[in-house]
């Protein structure tokens, strides 16, 4: 910014030398002296922009790299958790079922963070490509964000590979402490755990349904967090049918105890599976509208140029008609759509914004 400073003072000393001594030259000629000074005022107009655009640059880097340390904080937060955690091995401990317990819901919590970081490193990787559209990139710089971008993805990948060992190893360990419990005959232990463990999914899968009702569908990030706090609900629920199992086949008592048990469950997977099914549906239809908002205003980028790129060559007619088409596909899609209410209206004005300037357009050139 401060190379544009100082050249900026040099340009307009120049423009101001050269211009007042152009004019003075051609000042017996009206039609010349009259286009020479509209050119200097475009010239001026285009500097001005250079600077405001400049300045827009300058601010969203200032934020990309707020963005860029505070993800980095929490990326190394959370990869340092999985480096330093291991899950101490004993089936000595009376209160093994509860410790496992404990352990599972930290590592679930950690599976969100993982989701927090993937969220906000896709927002990185989007708002550096909008910064990146139409400008021209070095090579070198290229090279040196594509190493960044591949480490980021390494690390993501190599902190969710230590969340499935660990809840894997979990799972073994809670094999052998149930194995371990029914040898002893405490079968009653056994299933107190597993209707403990049923219970627990059941609170968690009554709070999403009532934090995911329709009101609060608003944002995709907030039903991507619910799917995958019910993706962890649906792998704890499914977990628990090996529990179930391995209690058949190493009981022959209490079988209707069992049977209420695995009644239980397969209520509990059924709720959940339809929670699961309808917020991904609800996703993927917000995605195909999301897409076609952003296809729209692409449109409207690119006539919104033509139009303040005009010439007498203009089809300006066209133009007009490419807006109207959009106009009745926003009508079209988004009718009976009340959950873009704010962005469908913005999209309307700008539609109606660059008609008015089309039409303006036209007629100063007709």
């Amino acid at each position: 910014m401060n190379d544009f400073s100082n050249n900026e003072i040099k340009f307009k000393e120049i423009l101001h030398e050269h211009s007042a001594l152009l004019l003075t030259l051609i000042s017996n000629n009206q039609e010349e002296t009259e286009d020479i000074q509209r050119n200097l005022n475009e010239l001026e107009q285009e500097w001005n922009r250079i600077e405001i655009n400049l300045n827009q640059c300058q601010n969203q880097l200032e934020q990309a790299m707020i963005e860029s340390n505070e993800f980095n904080t929490k990326l190394e937060c959370v990869s340092t958790w999985f480096d330093d955690t291991s899950f101490p091995l004993t089936t000595e401990d009376n209160n093994e079922f509860e410790r496992i317990r404990i352990f599972k819901e930290h590592l679930d919590c950690k599976y969100l963070d993982i989701i927090n970081l993937k969220q906000d490193y896709t927002d990185i990787e989007q708002h550096k490509q909008q910064r990146n559209d139409g400008t021209i990139q070095q090579d070198q710089h290229d090279m040196e964000e594509n190493e960044k971008t591949n480490l980021v993805e390494e690390q993501l990948i190599n902190i969710d590979s230590k969340w499935t060992q660990l809840n894997d190893k979990i799972q073994e360990h809670k094999t052998l402490i149930y194995e371990t419990a029914l040898r002893q005959n405490r079968i009653d232990d056994v299933i107190n755990d597993i209707n403990r463990s049923l219970d627990n999914c059941s609170s968690k899968l009554s709070v999403l349904i009532n934090s995911s009702s329709d009101i609060n569908l608003n944002d995709m990030k907030q039903i991507e967090i619910s799917i995958a706090k019910l993706r962890i609900l649906l792998n704890d629920i499914e977990l628990i049918s090996y529990d179930i199992e391995q209690l058949k086949q190493n009981s022959s008592e209490d079988q209707n105890s069992i049977a209420l048990v695995n009644n239980q469950w397969e209520e509990l997977l059924k709720q959940a599976t339809d929670k699961y099914n309808y917020l991904e549906n609800k996703l993927e239809y917000m995605k195909l509208k999301q897409k076609t908002i952003d296809h729209i205003y692409y449109e409207l980028d690119l006539i919104d140029k033509q139009v303040n790129e005009s010439t007498i060559n203009t089809k300006f007619p066209l133009l007009v008609e490419r807006l109207e088409f959009i106009e009745e596909e926003i009508n079209k899609e988004f009718s009976n759509d009340n959950n873009n209410n704010q962005q469908i209206e913005e999209l309307k004005s700008n539609v109606s914004t660059v008609e008015n300037f089309s039409n303006m357009f036209f007629v100063m050139i007709g």
